[in-house]
């Protein structure tokens, strides 16, 4: 039942990633031409912003998703009320207290994101619109984690993927050079209110829950203990914030705007794959909490089996991107972009390649408890990355936006690894050896592939990258099949195939 569920939702989160890329592919063309490279560095920014104010949930989104699905495996629904009462009130506590600095950002000083003082009324807006998304996503962020705790990922991922179609399908419609930045805004803002506010009516008629966020639920002994647990997803997310989002504002300052482009397409491109990532583990976190009596043979075993799977997806994608990316920018924008963009992706997609060879090691911490190794070294971690990028920004321009991410990487990425080994009790060479022995050819195969089509075909359009692709993920996966799978698992396969 429980690999069934996972299955459910793992596919589930894929398909909402898989659809967003597909729309972000298709968008960002229209959104470059109609924002152009100011207001698209300035949107970019903007993210970054909104996504350094969500840190003031205090590390509570992994808390409640780990604490309601344990709650709920023990049937202890007093305490699911409690955790999720508690923190959707602290939570409209912090969209409150967001908006209110939103506004008098808004009203005091909207010249800070103007090109020489010209349209400041559209930057006062924008950020009113900002406020007003942040007030409704605090405490969308509680309902949300909540249903994740619940397992019900394929219901927010349903409501999200009807609101990601209906909001790229009215920008499309209606963007214009005049509109394009309050559009985007406004579009994103109306679509996460409606989604949240669906994802809290759904919550009040769970059979596990069945109310709405009620104050007699809620409790300051309940909020002090998960904000003492949080705090060391706090310390982790706040890291990890500063490390997504500081370089765009870095190149904004000590460049301009209109740089972030060249940084922020292969970024968001290497985004997008952190995003499949993330979304392949999403649904662990509760799996892990529930099963934490189980004994360390059965974790160790069931965890390097997950992350065979996980890596046989994740892993030929960075051979993709790396070999492919910058062929893809060039068709997708232009060649101005991909020239510019090309080193940062390189060293975008091998740090991101470091770090995805163990994808599982934060949702297996957090839900043992032992994630504390992240608040200690992560701070640490984020101030080299921003030291690094402050001083390549300045001596190598924009080529030297990646350089803080790479040093970190290479410096943090082996720590975590052998940490989580040591307290899983498991070797680091025979983890590889299980995890990665048996990856080794299906991914030569598919580098290989890939280099030799494109000296054979070129990939100078669309129709010979899709070619290239489909011809090389083909010879992959039946590689895989055949290098990878053991005799069990193909017997399995088999049988799930035949039964379709």
């Amino acid at each position: 039942m429980q690999i069934k569920r996972l299955a459910i939702n793992t596919s589930s989160n894929v398909s909402v990633t898989v659809l967003k890329i597909i729309f972000a592919f298709i968008m960002t063309p229209i959104l470059v031409e109609n924002l152009l490279y100011h207001d698209y560095g300035i949107w970019e920014v903007c993210v970054s912003v909104i996504g350094y104010m969500g840190l003031m949930d205090l590390g509570l989104r992994p808390t409640i998703t780990r604490h309601i699905a344990m709650y709920n495996s023990e049937k202890k629904q007093s305490e699911v009320r409690h955790v999720y009462s508690t923190s959707f009130f602290f939570m409209v506590f912090l969209g409150t207290l967001s908006l209110i600095i939103f506004l008098i950002w808004a009203y005091t000083n909207p010249a800070s994101l103007a090109e020489n003082n010209q349209n400041i009324e559209r930057y006062k807006w924008l950020l009113i619109i900002i406020g007003i998304q942040l007030f409704f996503k605090f405490p969308g962020i509680a309902a949300e984690s909540t249903l994740d705790g619940f397992h019900k990922f394929y219901l927010r991922n349903n409501i999200t993927i009807i609101n990601t179609i209906i909001g790229n399908i009215i920008i499309y419609l209606y963007i214009t050079p005049e509109n394009a930045l309050l559009l985007v805004a406004g579009v994103s803002t109306a679509g996460l209110t409606i989604k949240y506010l669906i994802f809290i009516a759904l919550l009040a008629r769970n059979k596990d829950l069945n109310e709405l966020p009620n104050k007699r639920s809620a409790n300051f002994s309940t909020l002090k203990y998960l904000l003492k647990f949080g705090s060391k997803s706090f310390i982790q997310g706040v890291a990890w914030r500063i490390e997504q989002s500081i370089t765009p504002v870095l190149i904004a300052y000590i460049l301009a705007p209109s740089y972030i482009i060249f940084y922020a397409i292969p970024a968001n491109l290497v985004g997008y794959l952190k995003t499949i990532t993330a979304n392949l583990t999403q649904a662990l976190l509760p799996y892990f909490s529930e099963n934490i009596k189980q004994d360390l043979n059965t974790k160790q075993s069931v965890y390097q089996k997950l992350t065979k799977y996980i890596g046989a997806i994740i892993m030929p994608i960075h051979v993709g991107l790396f070999l492919l990316g910058e062929a893809f920018i060039g068709l997708w924008l232009d060649t101005d972009i991909s020239t510019n963009a090309r080193l940062l992706l390189y060293v975008l997609v091998f740090a991101n390649l470091l770090n995805a060879i163990d994808p599982l090691a934060s949702k297996y911490l957090t839900a043992e408890n032992k994630h504390a190794i992240f608040a200690k070294l992560a701070p640490i971690g984020v101030t080299i990355n921003v030291i690094m990028t402050t001083i390549a920004l300045h001596y190598w321009g924009i080529e030297g936006a990646t350089l803080g991410a790479l040093v970190q990487t290479l410096i943090f990425a082996p720590i975590y690894f052998v940490y989580r080994n040591r307290m899983q009790g498991s070797q680091s060479l025979a983890f590889f050896k299980n995890v990665y022995g048996s990856l080794v050819a299906p991914l030569v195969i598919l580098g290989i592939t890939i280099t030799l089509l494109k000296e054979l075909w070129g990939v100078d359009t669309f129709v010979t990258f899709m070619a290239v692709t489909l011809v090389s993920s083909s010879l992959y996966a039946i590689a895989f099949y055949v290098f990878s799978l053991t005799s069990n698992e193909k017997d399995f396969l088999r049988k799930k195939l035949n039964r379709k």
